[in-house]
């Protein structure tokens, strides 16, 4: 699978919707202040986090890569958000140096060099190899790697469960920041390198009618404003046949990126009736058409799928101007 998920959390009114695109809201505030402007998660002490899951995340002999910014909320206060799974922690801070840890089985295996309790926002890339005796953790602070440490791991068939969180040194996690997490495996043929290197993941919401328009907005209003606002407003576009296809242009890039790792689209909708309905994510550039994987809507309840396109529709990689360029939308 190599991408399993990536957000810059921009796309909420609220930390209220994480649960909306799957993840499990736990007792922290939606921040406003993240690494490039716009929203992020804000650590509160001894808060519950949101957590990301899937059967497994990663199996029993693979690789699991994570990235993402954080910042600490005042010069010297030992505060880091624990990356974690359903068999312990991957990496901390250390509360007396500030320096990042690396974990396996809950017990403290190796310590960085670099203080990141500096107030400043830092990017983090983890790993973790299962491998029963010779599993190995890895850590790497903006971009220079902290430590490399092989030792038993976890027991068990994979990851299911993987949960960025607070928990402890006395208060010292209060108002901590992250932003733009990232997660991948090894698996796969693209997005398997590590570490990427600084990131940044940009929410790019509907901005005008495409070139198709077959489903009807509840509204009466322009199709792309249903669907461009936040997961709780209510509006929506539905249709009842079986090849309608709504396309929407984006919003501009606020920024010139030099690569392009993914562009990855999310769709979140049901079958409020009876019967089986489904849809299918679409992206156009340039002419050319990419698919994302059908899927069945579930009756009455809402339901997100992100389907990841690491190439344009013509195959290539993803540029400044073929995403500026870029239309996204579903077939039913």
């Amino acid at each position: 699978m190599a991408f399993i998920f990536a957000d810059g959390f921009d796309s909420y009114a609220a930390a209220s919707e994480w649960g909306n695109k799957g993840m499990v809201n736990g007792s922290l505030n939606l921040g406003t202040a993240g690494r490039f402007g716009g929203n992020c998660v804000n650590i509160t002490y001894n808060s519950v986090t949101p957590s990301y899951s899937a059967s497994p995340i990663v199996a029993s002999g693979d690789t699991l890569y994570a990235g993402f910014w954080w910042q600490s909320p005042a010069a010297g206060t030992p505060g880091f958000p624990v990356i974690a799974y359903n068999g312990g922690d991957i990496v901390r801070a250390s509360a007396s140096s500030g320096f990042m840890t690396g974990w396996l089985n809950g017990a403290q295996v190796a310590v960085g060099t670099v203080n990141i309790t500096d107030a400043n926002w830092h990017w983090i890339e983890v790993s973790l190899l299962l491998n029963g005796a010779a599993s190995t953790v890895v850590g790497y602070v903006d971009g220079v790697e902290q430590f490399t440490f092989t030792g038993t791991g976890p027991a068990g068939s994979g990851i299911g469960t993987l949960t960025w969180n607070a928990g402890g040194f006395n208060g010292g996690y209060d108002n901590s920041l992250i932003d733009d997490v990232i997660i991948w495996d090894n698996t796969g043929t693209t997005f398997n390198t590590f570490p990427l290197g600084p990131r940044r993941i940009t929410c790019l919401n509907p901005a005008g009618a495409g070139d198709s328009t077959g489903f009807t907005s509840s509204n009466g209003a322009a199709n792309y404003t249903c669907v461009a606002d936040s997961y709780t407003t209510g509006t929506y576009v539905s249709a009842t046949g079986t090849t309608d296809t709504d396309l929407y242009t984006l919003s501009s890039l606020p920024y010139q990126p030099t690569d392009i790792n993914a562009v990855v689209l999310s769709v979140y909708g049901q079958n409020p009736g009876t019967g089986t309905r489904t849809l299918q994510p679409m992206i156009k550039t340039n002419g050319a058409t990419s698919m994302g994987v059908s899927f069945t809507l579930p009756n009455g309840v809402n339901s997100l799928v992100h389907d990841v396109f690491t190439a344009d529709p013509a195959g290539n990689p993803w540029s400044y101007a073929s995403v500026a360029s870029a239309q996204i939308g579903f077939v039913d």
